[in-house]
């Protein structure tokens, strides 16, 4: 289960001078496990090399020996519900975390100075918790639902059960006690309810105030000729040049277009890349592509509910620097 908890440990964890591997792989429980394991030993094989750096001190090089090692343990063994998996690991600072995501990502792998979590914030960032209760008169149990569920919280309270010999006031009395019993359950599981859920609701209300600031600051910015693209078709430009540095998205948007894996140029349509001459692929969720471009150059990605502004022009980017000359076909 994906947990606040686990999530806040690997944003704020520091290694202190020792790297971290961060990796991310797909799981499809249709593909065959030797299939897995050479792509997982693939992108290990990238970073092996780093483990023997001279450069590098001893304890880090020890770390990322046994990094790679547990990693490529994990990944060749453990089965994880379709998806994704993402894995955080520094043997020499007691880091390792293991994050199933909902859906797949690209595979790739980084060793930095703390863990690369954007492609996880980033998948995580589209989806939404729930709360799941099931209450009688002395007991209450309480889920959460994400990506599954986890038991949050267990309530048993006292309840007053009738005696068969009771009769007139006493069973009066003691049907009175029980009732009390059971108002007092109920208030106190109603209580823990309303203090989770007006949380959530303060939380929401926050969330959808900075993301309609930022939206309007966006247009603000792009109205007055500052760093900022407007429109899919000004975003997909802005994300092949690699000069997003935050991209605004109206959530649940999929749209189809082409990715060249070369140089990587993205647009709605053409079978040859203007930039390479290559030819381009088709995919069907080009927003998708450019999530993953904007993520893979370092840049942010929110993804945006509520502003009416952005649900026209779907996506919207603050900009590093401004746009070069779009190519011609």
């Amino acid at each position: 289960m994906v947990t606040a908890e686990t999530i806040d440990r690997i944003i704020r964890f520091d290694g202190g001078g020792v790297p971290v591997i961060s990796l991310y792989s797909p799981v499809d429980p249709a593909a065959r496990h030797h299939d897995r394991r050479a792509r997982v030993s693939s992108l290990l094989r990238q970073i092996r090399p780093l483990a023997k750096n001279s450069e590098l001190g001893r304890e880090a090089r020890m770390s990322l020996r046994t990094d790679i090692e547990r990693v490529q343990e994990a990944l060749g063994g453990e089965q994880w519900p379709p998806g994704a998996i993402a894995i955080f690991s520094c043997a020499g600072r007691d880091l390792y975390e293991e994050v199933p995501l909902p859906r797949p990502v690209r595979d790739r792998v980084v060793v930095d100075a703390a863990p690369w979590a954007r492609p996880m914030l980033a998948v995580l960032d589209e989806y939404h918790r729930g709360c799941v209760v099931v209450i009688d008169k002395g007991s209450a149990r309480a889920w959460e639902m994400y990506f599954g569920l986890r038991e949050m919280s267990k309530f048993a309270d006292r309840v007053l059960r009738r005696p068969s010999y009771a009769a007139g006031l006493a069973e009066y009395r003691i049907r009175s006690r029980a009732d009390e019993l059971s108002r007092r359950h109920y208030r106190r599981v109603a209580a823990a309810l309303d203090e989770l859920f007006r949380a959530g609701a303060i939380t929401d209300r926050y969330v959808r105030s900075q993301q309609q600031r930022l939206v309007s600051d966006v247009f603000e910015k792009a109205r007055t000729g500052g760093l900022a693209a407007l429109g899919l078709d000004d975003c997909l430009w802005a994300g092949s040049a690699a000069a997003i540095r935050t991209l605004l998205v109206q959530e649940g948007l999929t749209v189809p277009g082409v990715v060249c894996d070369e140089s990587g140029w993205l647009a709605r349509s053409g079978d040859v890349c203007p930039l390479c001459g290559r030819a381009t692929r088709h995919t069907p969720d080009l927003i998708d592509e450019l999530v993953q471009a904007v993520i893979d150059e370092d840049g942010s990605v929110r993804h945006i509910q509520a502003p009416a502004e952005l649900a026209d022009r779907m996506v919207a980017a603050y900009l590093r620097f401004p746009l070069p000359p779009r190519p011609t076909a």
